[in-house]
């Protein structure tokens, strides 16, 4: 077994080389993970020398605690040192927690943020784990972007056949480890028996602080539908992109016919806030069916689904008369202009047909109706004299609260905050002066419900991009009712 002792060291070693990634990850002092600990094994019981290899790898010291009897271990930064965290590590073992003490070389326990796919973590292995993908995973109820972070490993000898696997999946704000997986299979081997073995870790519990918002991808095609042909427009945005973050990733997107087959796909790249387009000709034999299409939308773990109707050039009734086009509106995005949030929206919606020179279509709700705050969706609808139903189309009419004012010189403000001249209170207390002085005006429905005293980083970046000028007051006036949302700042 010193065979097995040695490799399943190897294998299971969770001490990354020392590397001053906590200036690339945001960890703060206190964050904290609670993981529910997992082994699997062909092998029962797990031989004396395997379970001493696997505390070693997870830093327990020798107790009278079995392998079997540990509940969760948990993990917590509680210093710095040489920009690297100091990690308090505890276990629960029936029933009694144990401290294990506090280490400052554990690096398997967090990652970089804001790597790419391709990235190898540094962990001491000629074949390190590499970025393979992001996602959204469930830890316990709360669904988490991860960085997902592979490599396998692959050895025969003449003896035998060793295949080590390991994953991790690291939460994308603070680079924590939210989960692992160490898998090792032997096979055929002279000096001992076949092995299957999986441990792994997995977050139950967690307090990491900063906001971690999920992306997802708002798009639409120019118009409903389309002929034989005719060039298909693409636009859309991507919520929650962050440019320092993404902007080495393509928004991918495949064009799929009505039984499925590819029929088209390509890349395009968001600006810096996160709005895109793209356009591709519906022509070739790809194109040949009628009916609709799909398009799917991939960006990094966000994905969208958005349809396309696609009309061929022979007419689809007796007489030549194919069925009314309803031209596609794009969204309406206005604001409220009092604190009812009501406000009445006009529109004008036209259709085109191959015999009634004038047709006009009906929507629900019609154009010049009070729109109320938030997203409205319209549908409409036309039938030619024919009696043709055209597909209906449909656009969203959104209505936001009334504008934030603020003065320009308020950017002084969130200067200082940014550059760390004035701390988090200061700046609440500036600006909670400037707003009952009257010179900032935040919307009476920005209503305290009440929630945590602490300002989330995403606030803060807000403020740091509006004092440089990268943002508008809209998108830094969100940040400020977020404040007034969580009671922080009272209006």
């Amino acid at each position: 077994m010193k065979t097995l002792g040695l490799f399943l060291g190897l294998m299971l070693l969770l001490v990354f080389l020392p590397e001053a990634y906590a200036q690339q990850m945001g960890l703060q002092e206190g964050d904290w993970v609670k993981y529910e600990f997992t082994i699997e094994s062909d092998v029962t019981p797990i031989e004396d020398l395997l379970v001493e290899n696997i505390k070693t790898s997870l830093s327990i010291p020798p107790t009278d605690c079995s392998i079997y009897e540990i509940e969760w271990i948990k993990v917590k930064v509680v210093d710095f040192e040489d920009d690297n965290p100091i990690l308090e590590k505890s276990l629960a073992c029936s029933g009694e927690e144990i401290m294990i003490g506090t280490d400052g070389a554990n690096y398997g326990y967090y990652a970089p943020i804001n790597v790419q796919e391709g990235y190898a973590l540094k962990d001491g292995t000629l074949d390190p784990p590499t970025v393979s993908g992001f996602e959204q995973r469930m830890y316990g109820d709360k669904k988490v972007a991860v960085t997902k972070f592979y490599t396998e490993t692959i050895s025969s000898i003449v003896s035998g056949k060793y295949e080590n696997y390991k994953t991790y999946y690291f939460e994308n704000s603070s680079g924590f480890l939210l989960e692992n997986s160490f898998q090792v299979i032997s096979e055929n081997h002279e000096v001992m028996e076949d092995i299957d073995l999986t441990v792994g870790y997995k977050a139950v519990e967690f307090g990491l602080p900063r906001e971690n918002p999920l992306l997802s991808i708002d798009a639409h095609t120019s118009k409903s539908f389309y002929d034989y042909g005719e060039s298909v427009g693409v636009s859309g945005k991507i919520r929650n992109y962050d440019h320092n973050v993404y902007s080495d990733i393509p928004l991918e997107f495949r064009v799929l016919d009505p039984t499925g087959k590819l029929a088209k796909m390509g890349q395009a790249n968001p600006n810096e806030h996160g709005a895109f387009g793209f356009d591709f000709a519906a022509r070739d034999m790809q194109f040949e069916s009628s009916g609709g299409y799909t398009i799917e939308l991939v960006f990094g773990f966000a994905d969208a689904e958005i349809p396309m109707f696609l009309v061929q050039g022979a007419p689809d009734v007796e007489g030549g008369d194919r069925a009314p086009r309803i031209l596609q509106l794009p969204d309406i995005d206005v604001f409220a202009e009092t604190s009812d949030g009501r406000v009445m929206v006009n529109f004008d919606v036209s259709a085109a047909d191959d015999v009634d020179e004038k047709i006009r279509p009906a929507c629900k709700p019609e154009s010049g109706f009070l729109f109320g705050m938030g997203e409205t969706l319209v549908k409409c609808t036309v039938k030619d004299s024919a009696g043709n139903f055209a597909n209906p189309m449909s656009f969203t009419v959104r209505v936001y609260p009334p504008q934030t004012s603020i003065p320009d010189w308020v950017k002084n403000v969130a200067g200082f905050w940014c550059e760390d001249k004035i701390g988090d209170a200061s700046f609440v207390e500036g600006i909670q002066y400037l707003i009952d002085s009257g010179i900032i005006i935040v919307p009476s429905t920005s209503e305290s419900l009440g929630g945590t005293q602490e300002i989330p980083q995403w606030v803060k970046n807000n403020a740091c991009w509006w004092s440089a000028g990268a943002i508008s007051n809209l998108e830094f006036a969100y940040g400020i009712e977020y404040l007034v949302s969580q009671g922080i700042i009272r209006v």
